[in-house]
């Protein structure tokens, strides 16, 4: 039986835990987010986190920086929000300029700040599953596959794409759960050959209909991950007649997307439980 997964049903149940732990606090917990203007996707994105935060009666400061900022205006940007008390989760935007040097800016981001999980001392933890909170992506992608009760142990994982916010940090998390997990980062002659014994298929590349329907086995389930904008449309990883072949499906828009900006709210109140012991 084929199962459309509703992203913005799940984040409004995700979030109604996530007001009731929010109560929990005597002060506002905080995101701030450094923002390189020029990227039209990027500040769409920004302002729906802002809109979260507030909805959640969290706080949310943007500090906006020129196209034209160096790798060090912009550590200089991490440095000012690690310094503010009132901040417990920091983002740098991604994707940076390429005159921005991505490495040294998330490595400036203290470890517990580091609400993405992305400088590599976070990482490794994560890696090593000694982190309080996971990347927002892979807890979204959790929440989706325990909500339909669809197991990983023992099964066979096909994750296309590695990038650092979706791809590599799902495959890791698919080892941790026990599944048997196949990568592909690079352009192949036949998909198929890798995607047709797989059970689970998580897709994060950024390549409109790179998944076909001929390309899977019925009874897959698929999680469409990746996301490009064509002619000021959302597009997905994966072609929308798939899901006839999908025992779950997530679609692009309204699949997964809803659930990472939620799940970046959770990771920011338990980061926020630091403040809150130094301050009983």
């Amino acid at each position: 039986m084929m199962n459309i997964v509703h992203g913005r049903a799940l984040a409004k149940k995700m979030e109604e835990s996530l007001k009731k732990a929010r109560a929990q606090f005597d002060f506002t917990p905080g995101l701030g987010i450094i923002l390189i203007e020029g990227d039209a996707p990027s500040a769409s994105y920004v302002e729906r986190k802002v809109a979260k935060a507030r909805e959640l009666s969290m706080g949310a400061k943007v500090l906006r920086l020129s196209h034209a900022a160096t790798t060090e205006m912009v550590i200089e940007a991490v440095q000012e929000f690690a310094g503010d008390g009132d901040i417990d989760g920091i983002i740098v935007q991604l994707p940076l300029p390429p005159h921005i040097d991505r490495n040294k800016v998330l490595s400036a981001i203290p470890i517990e700040k580091d609400v993405d999980v992305l400088s590599p001392l976070a990482r490794a933890r994560f890696a090593h599953e000694e982190f309080p909170i996971l990347p927002p992506i892979v807890s979204a992608v959790q929440y989706i596959l325990e909500a339909y009760n669809v197991h990983t142990l023992g099964r066979e994982v096909l994750v296309l794409g590695h990038g650092i916010l979706v791809g590599a940090p799902l495959a890791q998390f698919m080892r941790q759960c026990g599944a048997r997990v196949t990568v592909v980062d690079q352009p192949v002659r036949d998909l198929k050959e890798f995607t047709k014994e797989a059970q689970i298929i998580i897709c994060g590349t950024g390549v409109p209909n790179l998944l076909l329907p001929e390309h899977v086995s019925e009874g897959v389930v698929v999680i469409d991950a990746g996301m490009q904008r064509i002619d000021g449309k959302l597009v997905g990883d994966v072609h929308p007649d798939v899901a006839l072949h999908a025992e779950l499906f997530t679609p692009t828009p309204g699949g997964v997307g809803p659930l990472v900006v939620s799940a970046l709210m959770k990771n920011v109140l338990i980061l926020a439980r630091g403040r809150q012991h130094q301050t009983t």
